[in-house]
C-alpha cells in the first residue's frame, strides 16, 4: 500500500496533473486507514485475547503509552521563565551564536 501511494506521489510531482494529485490523495487515505486498522488488529490480538493469560504484555503496553515526548524543555532567561515555542528560539539563537562565531584557531602540537 505505502510502495503504491509513494508511486504516486512521485508521478504527481512529475506531471503536476490535478488527476494524479486526486489520485495520489485517496492512496493517502487508504494508507492511513490500512494502518490504523493493522494497528487496532494487532492490539487487539496481542494484547486483547492474551490480557487473562499473559498480563505482563498488557500492562508493558500501558506503561509505553503513558510515557509522554517531552519536546523542548522550558527555558529560564534575565530570571524569566520561557514557555511559549517562538520566543524560546530567541535565547537560544542568541546564547549560541558567539559559540558559533567563533573562528577555529589551530592548536598547538
Amino acid at each position: 500500500m505505502h510502495r503504491k501511494r509513494n508511486k504516486s506521489h512521485k508521478k504527481a510531482n512529475q506531471t503536476g496533473r490535478n488527476s494524479n494529485w486526486e489520485k495520489f490523495r485517496q492512496l493517502l487515505r487508504q494508507a492511513s486507514k490500512a494502518a490504523a486498522k493493522s494497528y487496532s488488529d494487532n492490539l487487539n490480538y496481542h494484547i486483547g485475547e492474551s490480557l487473562k493469560i499473559n498480563p505482563k504484555q498488557f500492562w508493558s503496553f500501558i506503561k509505553a503509552k503513558k510515557r509522554e515526548c517531552i519536546g523542548i524543555p522550558t527555558l529560564q532567561t534575565n530570571g524569566q521563565i520561557i514557555t511559549n515555542d517562538p520566543t524560546r528560539q530567541i535565547p537560544l539563537t542568541t546564547n549560541s551564536a558567539p559559540c558559533l562565531l567563533k573562528k577555529s584557531t589551530p592548536s598547538p602540537n
